[in-house]
């Protein structure tokens, strides 16, 4: 299988970039207004794709810590390239950026689904399929869930486009200056009360949008109801990301550039970050290396996750998410077919 380094390098080049920022970007909107981080609600499930029932359990519930197993990840299920399955386009097309799968996430129900950007549809593990209406859609780049209602983003047209949970289309809407591309637009989350929440560069700023008003209130990270999570700006070997009042520092395992990002925070307070390392290899050209660790919610580190990007082979927009149960899973790309795979917690180490 082959990485699209290309891709890789650009997203992490600017989020480091992005890390040099000390202040605020500029919506030039004026329904943005400043945002307020003085909420002491206690702490929710707040995974981007979590079902929104899940987001609102509070602590005491039945939430358990997944187990640290020290294994390899588990494919949970395959789903063929044609068919029923996905679509690719460009493979192999020496002009053309190869095109696929761009994001996985879960229903309000729980299950697991795949962003059928090229198709244009979701499709479930099980091989069930939701084909949407509007069959001159562009690619779509992520998507979150929200009760009843299918959100997804299309980054080329700065656009949302909402959809019934059988596929109807049921409207677009043109995102307001602000939340552009010239912005940084990236992608979607779904906040702990269910929520729409607009990415910028890779979620450094965070606008909290209403998709009724189309209003939207920005902030330096995720504000979550326990504080708010974002990359502390910085640039070199070591990345530093704060989680409300804790901050964690995290080095580079290679010695070269690294950034972080955050993949969701548990029930229990405990948050998984992600790490991008740029590598520099025998030839002088870098490539990724991707991480997830978990957290406890005084920054104790807890356990560790290879995110196999080296094993992609097209690149995907939002490949990992975390259930509301605390389970780790990676959109993978191969030749014939994608995967989703379950991945394993391995013992802490620095």
């Amino acid at each position: 299988m082959r990485l699209v380094r290309s891709a890789l390098v650009v997203i992490l080049l600017s989020a480091m970039t992005i890390a040099l920022a000390s202040c605020s970007i500029s919506t030039e909107n004026p329904s943005s207004t400043s945002p307020d981080r003085s909420s002491t609600t206690s702490l929710t499930a707040a995974s981007s794709t979590t079902a929104p029932s899940s987001e609102t359990t509070v602590l005491g519930s039945e939430w358990r810590r997944p187990e640290i197993c020290d294994c390899s990840e588990r494919v949970v299920a395959p789903i063929p390239v044609g068919g029923a399955g996905v679509s690719y386009r460009n493979v192999g097309i020496d002009e053309a950026e190869p095109e696929g799968p761009s994001a996985v996430g879960l229903s309000p129900d729980g299950r697991l689904w795949v962003l059928d950007s090229v198709g244009g549809g979701l499709v479930d593990l099980s091989g069930v399929r939701i084909q949407f209406s509007d069959d001159d859609l562009p690619t779509m780049s992520d998507f979150v869930w929200s009760d009843d209602t299918i959100i997804a983003i299309d980054l080329s047209r700065e656009k949302l486009i909402r959809f019934a949970e059988d596929g109807a289309l049921s409207g677009e809407i043109d995102l307001p200056v602000g939340l552009r591309l010239n912005n940084g637009l990236s992608g979607l989350r779904l906040g702990p009360a269910g929520q729409i929440w607009v990415e910028l560069e890779g979620g450094y700023h965070i606008a909290d949008f209403d998709l009724d008003t189309r209003e939207f209130e920005l902030f330096d990270g995720y504000p979550f109801p326990g504080g708010t999570y974002r990359l502390v700006p910085g640039l070199g070997t070591t990345t530093t990301f704060a989680a409300g009042e804790v901050t964690v520092d995290i080095d580079s395992r290679f010695g070269g550039f690294i950034s972080s990002y955050l993949i969701g925070v548990n029930p229990d307070g405990s948050f998984v970050i992600g790490t991008t390392e740029l590598i520099e290899n025998s030839e002088g050209a870098s490539r990724g290396a991707e991480q997830a660790r978990w957290f406890e919610p005084d920054g104790s580190l807890i356990a560790t996750a290879v995110l196999p990007v080296e094993d992609q082979f097209l690149f995907v927009n939002h490949p990992v998410v975390l259930s509301a149960e605390g389970t780790l899973y990676y959109l993978q790309t191969a030749e014939e077919e994608v995967r989703v795979l379950e991945l394993g917690w391995h013992t802490a180490s620095e």
